[in-house]
């Protein structure tokens, strides 16, 4: 985490801030109001871009209303509802769920106020004005990337087998992560440079229901018990980076030759195990850059002004039927959107990367 998020956080926590609210300044200003909903304090990297959103809009000269839902969906909703009726000028949100919130986000669009999605995008309504948040097709088709490189650098003889796992549906961002690495795959597939084994890329067959590390290795136990003879598995690309070290740490423990595994998150256990050549890579977003980014684009959003983003993001609603009067293909649109670039860290520059961004301390990462 940060450090400068980590503070924030630490203070937070001090000043006893309930699971509820954190405002930020004196509810009787006369400052304009912009409500922030996040799910809850307990990711360290979410809640530390909630402060540091709150911190830097403060510092815009805004009021700010910080509100953790504790996970709980009709609590989000009551805290979006009060900031709609006490005339917010901007609301970011991280939703608990996508597809909780559409009444209360086309009240938002009615009343004219900007609402900007946060690394989750708000579905089946309108009312969302910006999403911020990682590149997630760029990601998935990065861990690709880094996968068929470090095969190449290997000279691991061709074919490859590779398997890939996605993450839970709940997150939009899985489908796109997958999309993104089979595009990237795809014309190696057709030359017959990589092999699927198991032949499943669809995404209830990839999907890893409650980003579960062992309902992933569950599933690669099932796939290694149908493995034919001449199937060897080089490659892994898992959806986050608990689920690639669960995978990495199964495919050692069985005695074979470990494939190289390629998570994403940068998370610390997965630094020591890059660092240890158990897991080969991670992808990852400096998400503190984009908090920043975010609260320059709520503050122009706020006063009036058109933040001018040239990127979008595709808000797909997935044939939802809780919109009657609504037909699907009007509901998925692409919405303007800051979106971060990830880079991929291997053994040679996950330390000094991870260090450099402000996420670990040295001692943290020992040797």
């Amino acid at each position: 985490m940060h450090k400068l998020a980590a503070s924030l956080l630490a203070a937070a926590v001090a000043l006893g801030a309930t699971a509820c609210s954190a405002p930020a300044n004196d509810p009787g200003s006369d400052l304009p109001l912009v409500g922030i909903s996040f799910p809850n304090k307990n990711d360290a990297r979410s809640a530390g871009d909630g402060l540091l959103l709150q911190e830097k809009l403060t510092e815009a000269g805004f009021r700010v209303e910080l509100r953790w839902a504790g996970d709980d969906v009709p609590v989000q909703y009551r805290d979006l509802e009060w900031m709609v009726d006490n005339g917010a000028q901007a609301i970011v949100v991280m939703p608990v769920d996508a597809r909780a919130y559409p009444d209360v986000l086309d009240r938002a669009e009615e009343a004219g106020i900007p609402v900007v999605g946060y690394q989750r995008m708000p579905l089946l309504s309108d009312g969302l004005t910006q999403f911020a948040a990682v590149d997630a097709h760029a990601e998935g088709a990065l861990q690709a990337r880094t996968l068929v490189e470090g095969l190449r650098e290997r000279g691991v003889p061709q074919p490859w087998d590779v398997e890939l796992f996605a993450g839970d549906r709940v997150e939009m961002a899985s489908k796109d992560m997958l999309l993104g690495a089979l595009d990237e795959l795809y014309p190696l597939l057709m030359d017959g440079t990589v092999r699927i084994p198991s032949m499943e890329t669809d995404f209830d067959s990839l999907e890893v229901a409650r980003f579960d590390p062992d309902f992933a290795v569950k599933r690669l136990e099932r796939l290694s018990a149908t493995e034919t003879a001449d199937t060897e598995l080089e490659g892994v690309i898992a959806p986050t980076d608990a689920i690639a070290r669960a995978l990495a740490a199964h495919l050692e423990a069985s005695g074979s030759r470990p494939p190289l595994v390629v998570g994403s998150g940068a998370e610390l256990e997965s630094v020591h195990m890059i660092t240890e050549g158990v897991q080969y890579a991670t992808t990852f977003a400096d998400t503190h850059v984009l908090a920043e980014r975010t609260a320059e684009m709520v503050a122009e959003l706020a006063s009036g002004r058109d933040p001018g983003l040239t990127q979008t993001a595709l808000r797909d609603d997935d044939g939802q039927p809780d919109r009657e009067d609504t037909p699907e293909e009007e509901l998925d649109q692409h919405v303007p959107a800051l979106l971060a670039t990830p880079v991929a860290l291997d053994k040679d520059t996950v330390r000094q990367a991870v260090l450099d961004a402000g996420l670990y301390e040295s001692a943290q990462l020992g040797g």
